[in-house]
């Protein structure tokens, strides 16, 4: 995906980040974070290319006036079977 990027998981599930619309959505359209204006996905797989653990990272802005908020969180899955 140019511009951001797609997490599968189960079957059918996804998240979803569009960079163009800095916005992360679900695999029903939801949109479930606005104003992300930066975001990566990491991932890490086995011998079997299968992925086993996930880094996500995402930045959110907000701004008003002069004012400019920003807050970044970082988090880490490791899929089980």
């Amino acid at each position: 995906m140019n511009g951001g990027w797609t997490l599968s998981y189960n079957a059918n599930l996804f998240f979803t980040y569009s960079s163009n619309n800095m916005t992360i959505t679900n695999d029903i359209g939801k949109v479930i974070c606005t104003n992300v204006v930066a975001s990566t996905l990491t991932c890490i797989t086995n011998s079997s290319a299968n992925v086993s653990c996930v880094t996500i990272s995402l930045t959110v802005a907000e701004s008003g006036g002069k004012d400019v908020w920003t807050n970044t969180m970082s988090t880490f899955v490791k899929f089980r079977n």
